[in-house]
């Protein structure tokens, strides 16, 4: 500037030309870099960059991005073909990851893995689940998704000129119908919060046990379960006028008779013991961080009472909030769904556990919890349905062992 301006770089800055005074000297004096405050910034800025590359593990850095998921293509590609053997399929499934929920003859498991981003993937697993239908097509639709789940309702419209009951029958039906199912696709990562191989045995052994659940097969990593015409809960229904079909339908759960071979052994503790493994060793942030909130000495204190009490250990639900709830008002329908945290527990933490999901699901608003009024008008349905569940229908009785009197 100083050259094309004043032909000698050497020369004094006119006046005029003061805003441009660093640049000056930059020209007049290389020796000493002087810089005005801008290029003192862009030096600073310099320097932070390299010593951030120099420090950096730039192997990191020069890793292949992994692979993007499996395309339509991709996906129907590594499905093993109709022609192998069911042996060839399972080998190969399970070499994919497939895990494998159950062994029932009563459900069919089919031997797939699915991609809840991939239409043409929900669509095969749901002609392999019915194999007894000629399904003409096959239309899924997303109803919700989550970290544990990813949920699609699938409408199936069965050709009426080669129809087929489910049963494998011959019968011919003279039009098209529809029928759908719901398709639960697992959630990633959700493996460490539910054990699936848990859950599908739970609803096998609840079927057996003559409560009704909607499985219909399952497959690799999800499975298909017969879709209830119904709407969750909300707030204001599970607080209200669904108290006294709640009370009863958890009663109705507690005295289900599981078979000998499952443990009748509360999984509240193993459940609590699992996240606090999820904390790390004992000298890390989140243990430093639960003990000092008290957590773990709470956790104990609980074990003690629950323990030392006299609630029976019985079979429970243990998420019996307004989503996991349906009802129809015009079928009169109610039911409860997803078994993912059902187990043996204590009695009192179903209940108790109830009672607090009337706080809402998040951010929890304690002035809902129920109060003691509505606590006993509860528990007063809830024994007066297990005495009817006791008696067989038949009025009054001995009550259930560990039932107290309903008075009180």
């Amino acid at each position: 500037y100083q050259r094309r301006v004043h032909g000698d770089p050497r020369t004094e800055v006119p006046p005029a030309c003061g805003e441009r005074r660093g640049l000056y000297f930059f020209a007049r004096r290389p020796s000493k870099m002087i810089f005005d405050r801008a290029h003192a910034l862009t030096l600073a800025l310099a320097l932070l960059g390299i010593f951030v590359l120099a420090t950096f593990d730039l192997e990191v850095l020069l890793q292949p991005v992994a692979s993007p998921p499996p395309s339509v293509t991709e996906v129907a590609q590594q499905q093993p073909s109709s022609r192998a053997s069911l042996a060839e399929q399972q080998a190969d499934a399970i070499k994919r990851g497939c895990v494998v929920t159950h062994d029932s003859p009563d459900y069919p498991f089919v031997w797939q893995i699915v991609s809840a981003s991939d239409p043409a993937s929900l669509q095969a697993v749901v002609r392999a689940a019915l194999p007894a239908r000629q399904l003409s097509s096959v239309d899924c639709t997303t109803i919700s998704g989550g970290l544990s789940n990813t949920l699609f309702r699938c409408v199936c419209t069965v050709d009426g000129r080669s129809g087929r009951s489910e049963a494998g029958g011959s019968e011919e039906h003279s039009a098209d119908e529809q029928l759908s199912v719901l398709l639960r696709v697992y959630g990633i990562g959700a493996s460490g919060l539910v054990d699936r191989v848990a859950e599908t045995k739970t609803l096998l052994n609840l079927g057996r046990a003559g409560f009704q659940t909607a499985l219909i097969a399952a497959f690799c990593n999800g499975r298909i379960e017969r879709f209830i015409p119904a709407k969750a809960l909300t707030l204001d229904e599970l607080r209200g006028p669904f108290r006294e079909r709640i009370a009863g339908a958890l009663a109705h759960l507690h005295s289900v008779r599981m078979p000998p071979s499952e443990p009748r052994v509360p999984v509240l503790w193993r459940t609590m013991q699992q996240w606090q493994d999820r904390l790390g060793f004992a000298g890390s942030l989140a243990h430093q961080y639960a003990e000092k909130l008290g957590l773990l000495r709470e956790i104990s204190r609980l074990r003690t009472a629950l323990e030392s009490s006299s609630s029976p250990v019985v079979f429970c639900h243990n998420d019996a909030n307004a989503l996991n709830m349906l009802a129809n008002s015009s079928t009169h329908l109610f039911t409860l769904i997803d078994w993912e945290y059902s187990g043996y527990n204590p009695r009192a933490f179903d209940l108790a556990n109830h009672f607090c999901e009337y706080c809402g699901p998040g951010p929890r608003d304690p002035t809902q919890y129920p109060s003691r009024e509505v606590r006993l008008s509860f528990l007063r349905s809830y024994l007066i349905a297990s005495r009817e569940i006791q008696d067989g229908g038949l009025g009054a009785g001995p009550a259930p062992v560990g039932t107290p009197d309903i008075n009180t």
